[in-house]
């Protein structure tokens, strides 16, 4: 009989603070599994936790605990409050090691870390700052927050989910970046699981999806407004949008997207799952602040060309006139005249499908991603 093997360093606990748990169960599963398939433990700590997600996690051998980003009593100064209540709780699971994911998560999380004398930091921004996430339009430029920039100088390691985040973070004066970031993209793809398919037929009408979260700086109403303008003159195309409810002060109310119902199919509350990608021909990204959609990811393995906004991370998917191109997603009319393209010239997308699938083999493996992760997660071992 085969020796038994003994662990020789102690059990980790590693703390995840995110914006919600359903990130985690996406997103960010796949790090979460690692953790645990190496013996360690898990808890998510967020302020939005669904029953359902709970019970996913809880599966997987994740347990989760709520805060609040405002405190559940009277404060002279409510922030502080919350981060003092956020520490009380990592306090009592007493983490070894905390992942940051977010924004203002990170400030809590951060702060709240180094109250408990925390070593090993790791922050992952979600949002893209300042001029990161603009488009031709400088109106979408932005600075950091100063309370992020605090937070972030304080992390043992930054998470930079596209290779253009170390500029704008160093250029928002975190004195301390050099050196202590890390370049990939979230935790990649899952390139088994996200084999490339085939394309549906190209001879009954092109399909489009687009699939974010309702909020504005998704492109959500340009994209209707583009379908609209496409339908008139090719009928036979379908537009496809799914997504959950925005969670900012720019989400958008479902009543919203009535004017565009008979162009524009509805087709769910979350984001898309992996047999509506297949069913599409073209996929759209029109985010302008987010890093690194994990969804965009996803199509790109399946084989499909990819319509993009400018932001520099969409940039990071598409190769244009190769397996996609950039719009300004503020530009209802430049939505619509890429949409025109592949209706014009059908005949190109097979090519620009196997060059989607071939980018995200490239840049896009999970595998290699976790092999950056994981060190970093254990560097203190």
């Amino acid at each position: 009989m085969a020796e038994a093997h003994l662990r020789t360093t102690p059990i980790s606990r590693i703390a995840i603070v995110a914006p919600n748990a359903a990130f985690v169960l996406s997103e960010y599963n796949a790090i979460a599994t690692a953790i645990r398939s190496n013996g360690d433990q898990v808890r998510c700590f967020s302020p939005n936790i669904s029953r359902e997600d709970s019970a996913q996690l809880d599966q997987q051998g994740i347990h989760t605990t709520p805060f609040s980003l405002q405190p559940e009593r009277f404060s002279l100064f409510p922030q502080r409050r919350a981060i003092a209540d956020l520490a009380k709780l990592l306090a009592e699971w007493k983490p070894t090691h905390l992942i940051a994911i977010g924004d203002l998560e990170i400030v809590y999380a951060i702060r709240a870390a180094r109250k408990l004398k925390l070593q090993t930091i790791l922050a992952i921004p979600e949002r893209l700052p300042a001029s990161l996430g603009k488009t031709e339009d400088s109106s979408h430029k932005s600075p950091i927050d100063h309370s992020l920039v605090k937070a972030l100088n304080h992390a043992s390691k930054v998470i930079c989910l596209n290779a253009s985040m170390p500029d704008i973070l160093k250029a928002n004066k975190i004195q301390t970046f050099q050196g202590k970031y890390c370049i990939t993209p979230r935790c990649g793809v899952d390139l088994e699981s996200f084999p490339e398919t085939p394309l549906p037929p190209l001879t009954s009408g092109l399909i489009f999806h687009l699939s974010s979260p309702l909020e504005e700086t998704n492109a959500i109403l340009a994209y209707c407004k583009a379908a609209k303008h496409v339908k008139e003159t090719a009928p036979g195309a379908e537009f496809i949008l799914t997504g959950p409810p925005g969670q900012s002060d720019k989400a958008i109310a479902l009543d919203a997207l009535e004017p565009y119902n008979k162009v524009v199919k509805y087709a769910g509350v979350r984001l898309a799952t992996k047999d509506e990608l297949e069913r599409c021909h073209v996929f759209l990204s029109l985010s302008y602040d987010q890093a690194m959609p994990q969804i965009s990811m996803q199509a790109l393995a399946l084989g499909r060309p990819i319509i993009a906004s400018h932001s520099i991370a969409a940039r990071e998917l598409v190769d244009v006139r190769v397996n996609g191109c950039l719009v300004d997603p503020q530009n209802p009319l430049d939505i619509a005249q890429a949409m025109n393209s592949f209706l014009k010239r059908p005949d190109l997308i097979p090519a620009m499908a196997r060059a989607s699938r071939q980018k995200a083999v490239r840049r896009l493996d999970q595998k290699a991603a976790l092999a950056k992760l994981l060190p970093l997660i254990y560097q203190d071992r």
